[in-house]
């Protein structure tokens, strides 16, 4: 099999609709909104008001009830501060679950203190935190090795 073809299998996967007119695409892009707009400390209605539209409809598009157009999306990451790959970006199913679900108090409260520091900061607690779950992982590797 070659490189189109599964670029083009993986296309057809995300875009092959889940319930009603809703894509694993448009999840995957309303999931990633909702993360990066929490961990940025903006409200549904701040974003919303960013870009001239309710904020019920960015709670749709983050459900992934409604689609999101490309000139829109760009604002999106403008008002985010992120790349707008990001938003296309994959996440595992277990990130899926845990930006599905209510973030608790301490996770938000964390989020919004990580995105005030200064971006070197930012990026060394990023990669603080990696190492520590590359490590862990290696730990738990030599635990059950024994």
């Amino acid at each position: 099999m070659g490189i189109r073809q599964l670029n083009k299998n993986h296309v057809n996967d995300m875009t092959a609709v889940i319930r009603g007119r809703e894509t694993k695409l448009d999840l995957l892009v309303g999931k990633n909104i909702k993360l990066q707009r929490v961990a940025a400390g903006l409200s549904q209605r701040c974003l919303a008001e960013y870009l001239g539209v309710t904020f019920q409809q960015i709670q749709k598009v983050e459900q992934g009830k409604n689609r999101i157009g490309a000139g829109r999306l760009a604002l999106v990451a403008e008002a985010l501060k992120c790349p707008i790959d990001q938003l296309y970006a994959d996440i595992s199913d277990d990130v899926f679950s845990s930006v599905s679900s209510e973030l608790n108090t301490l996770d938000l409260s964390l989020l919004q203190r990580l995105n005030a520091l200064d971006p070197r900061f930012q990026r060394i607690i990023k990669k603080l935190i990696n190492e520590l779950a590359v490590n862990d992982n290696d730990n738990t590797d030599n635990v059950e090795q024994t």
